[in-house]
């Protein structure tokens, strides 16, 4: 489990005075629909251990897809969950963005985080929450309309109780959603609507490590990037040994048209990198233009057209005005505070793990597993902070860069993190 921090939220609950979020899911979520249908992302995810566990301590985790990016959505998936399962929020713990542990939401972005989570978590919870109530009615020999929930415990009319923890055993929760559990009305919600301390932001406050960029476990060596001229140039030849020679360097890599290093130290890395960069001999093709006739090649160079919004009205008689407007913006880039960064190991087992703050830990898994050759079962990427960003940084590429290196030297922990002239020139402009 990736644990981002860890002061007490039941104190923080006590105490306030940190930054909160409040928000409001639309009544139409509370409804239920005549026909059974499962929200997106639990109907894609449909097993309901993937979104909740229970373990025998009476410990409730709730899994989610979708990742912190300093929107509030883990904190607000957690309020959902709070609510519909009958757990107090401080005792809640949250996993969110673990390839191993949670359900595939696919990428954190476009605003989807509460349209999409919020509603899968709610009835994945409540489906929980009706199994715990038949099982109870079992067990202390009582109508199941007669308990009643309070802090994951359920407790009888007679005063006897049984807690989540004692009722949950082996393959309990591997079960599919039904669709079928009723939510809690609006009037049992504790939670929902209301403003509680934001989960990620108290590690933050006080300087805790929650950012990738801060992760130093022991053993950590670094990595670092030789870049080719251009995005399509070819390694011809690179002088390895030359560079292995560096002060610090355990390990010089060449994967294709990859180039990389990894060093005792950061400086190391850096410095061997930028000599390797300096040195390779590439091939490059001249087909980008200079700054004189940029915009021209521009308009030449070959594009795709997207049919954005295509609304045709029906009756009516011919248009009275055509309008039309043409808009073109420039190339942008993100920009973040702190550059991309990633943190990747390759254990015993052949598995690589990746910290990363990709916004997309599924799909960037995959295409890592790809890139290497091996199953999709060896590459587990975790979630971890990093600097935000509006749009896509370089946070997937620095995870696919450590994996590369630490899979060639196997037990050692490898740090990369760009340099920022390094992430201004090869960042994806205006993605």
């Amino acid at each position: 489990m990736n644990k981002a921090f860890k002061i007490d939220r039941r104190d923080l609950l006590k105490t306030g005075g940190f930054l909160s979020l409040s928000f409001a899911i639309p009544t139409i979520a509370f409804g239920q629909d005549a026909e059974v249908k499962l929200p997106r992302d639990l109907d894609r995810n449909p097993n309901l251990s993937s979104w909740i566990r229970i373990d025998a301590d009476n410990t409730v985790t709730l899994q989610i897809g979708k990742v912190e990016l300093g929107q509030g959505a883990v904190t607000a998936a957690t309020q959902v969950c709070a609510d519909e399962l009958k757990v107090d929020f401080s005792e809640l713990n949250v996993v969110a963005g673990d390839t191993w542990n949670g359900p595939d939401e696919g990428t954190t972005a476009g605003s989807n985080s509460m349209p999409r989570c919020a509603p899968a978590v709610q009835q994945a919870a409540a489906e929980v929450r009706e199994i715990l109530i038949g099982l109870a009615a079992a067990k202390l020999g009582q109508p199941a309309d007669s308990l009643r929930i309070a802090n994951a415990t359920i407790t009888a009319p007679n005063g006897q109780s049984v807690t989540y923890g004692e009722l949950v055993t082996g393959e309990t929760l591997n079960v599919e959603a039904s669709g079928k559990a009723k939510l809690l009305p609006i009037s049992e919600h504790e939670y929902i609507g209301q403003s509680v301390p934001r989960l990620d932001i108290p590690a933050k406050m006080t300087g805790e490590t929650i950012f990738v960029h801060e992760m130093n476990p022991d053993g950590v060596v670094f990595g670092a990037v030789a870049r080719p001229p251009t995005y399509e140039a070819k390694l011809i030849d690179a002088d390895l040994g030359a560079i292995d020679a560096m002060p610090g360097v355990i390990k010089t890599v060449r994967n294709g048209s990859f180039l990389g290093v990894v060093a005792e130290h950061q400086d190391q890395a850096w410095a061997a990198a930028e000599a390797l960069q300096r040195d390779a001999k590439w091939e490059v093709k001249s087909v980008l233009p200079g700054h004189d006739g940029i915009f021209d090649w521009l308009e030449s160079a070959d594009s795709e057209e997207l049919e954005i919004v295509n609304n045709a009205r029906s009756g009516g008689g011919e248009p009275a005005k055509i309008l039309e407007r043409t808009f073109r913006r420039p190339y942008h880039m993100h920009a973040s505070i702190g550059t991309s960064a990633a943190l990747a190991e390759r254990g015993d087992d052949g598995v690589i793990t990746i910290h990363t703050h990709s916004q997309s830990v599924y799909a960037t898994g995959a295409a890592i597993a790809e890139l290497l050759g091996i199953g999709e079962d060896k590459v587990r990427c975790i979630h971890t902070h990093g600097s935000g960003c509006y749009g896509h940084n370089m946070a997937d590429d620095a995870a696919a860069d450590a994996a590369i290196l630490a899979n060639e030297v196997p037990g050692r922990p490898v740090k990369l993190q760009y340099t920022r002239a390094e992430e201004h020139q090869w960042e994806p402009y205006g993605s």
